[in-house]
C-alpha cells in the first residue's frame, strides 16, 4: 500500500519557529513521493475531527511535530486508527523522542520517519499505548 502523510505541526511548542521546519517538511516528502496534508496542532487537543479523512484518504501515517503533550493528544485522539506515528522532537523536553533515541534535529527525525521500521511501542505519555512508532 502506498504511504500517505499527514503532519501535526504545533507553531508554539518549544522555542523555534516552525516555518523553517514546515519548509523542510515539504520538502523532504516531495523528494519522497509521499502524498501529504499538514495540519496545525488545535488548542482542545481533539484530533477526532482526522478519523474520516484517514479513513477516507488512506492516510498510512501520522507525524507529529511538537513535544510530549502535542504527540499525546494527538494519539489519544487516534489511537484507535490504523496509522503509524512519527515524531518529530519540537518540545522544550521531548522525553518520549529522547526514550525512543529520535533526534533532535529536524531532518534526521524524519529520515526515520521515511526509513525507519515501524514496531509497536509502549509509552509514558498518558499511561496508554502507541500502537506504532518508527525507530532507527
Amino acid at each position: 500500500m502506498p504511504r500517505k502523510f499527514i503532519y501535526i505541526i504545533n507553531p508554539i511548542s518549544g522555542t523555534r519557529t516552525k516555518k523553517d521546519l514546515q519548509l523542510l517538511i515539504e520538502k523532504n516528502t516531495k523528494e519522497q513521493d509521499i502524498p501529504f496534508q499538514i495540519f496545525p496542532s488545535v488548542a482542545s487537543g481533539d484530533y477526532g475531527f482526522l478519523h474520516s479523512i484517514i479513513k477516507e484518504q488512506k492516510i498510512t501515517d501520522v507525524v507529529i511535530a511538537g513535544g510530549d503533550g502535542t504527540a499525546s493528544q494527538v494519539i489519544n485522539s487516534l489511537m484507535d486508527c490504523d496509522v503509524n506515528f512519527g515524531i518529530i522532537p519540537c518540545g522544550s523536553g521531548n522525553g518520549l523522542a529522547l526514550a525512543a533515541k529520535i533526534p533532535k534535529q529536524p531532518a534526521k527525525a524524519l529520515a526515520i520517519v521515511f526509513n525507519g521500521k515501524p514496531v509497536a511501542t509502549d509509552a509514558f505519555i498518558s499511561t496508554m499505548h502507541l500502537p506504532v512508532c518508527f525507530v532507527d
